[in-house]
């Protein structure tokens, strides 16, 4: 359907974004020097279990770990 071509379109942005802020970004902490970007310091939110699958398949193919909560 249009609809869930959408929702994999989404995904994939969100997944090509996550890498580009992987391989570009810096985490400033507060309490110490800065760091790359890791995996564990983004966060997804999806109004769907459906939606969460879609994304973390997207990041699956990129080669980048994640976790459902």
């Amino acid at each position: 359907s249009h609809a869930e071509e959408q929702r994999r379109h989404v995904a994939a942005v969100v997944a090509a974004e996550a890498e580009r802020l992987l391989g570009d970004a810096e985490f400033h902490p507060a309490d110490g020097s800065p760091r790359a970007l890791r995996p564990q310091d983004l966060a997804v939110l999806v109004a769907s279990h459906h939606e969460a699958d879609l994304i973390a398949a997207a990041l699956r193919a990129r080669g980048i770990p994640s976790v459902q909560h």
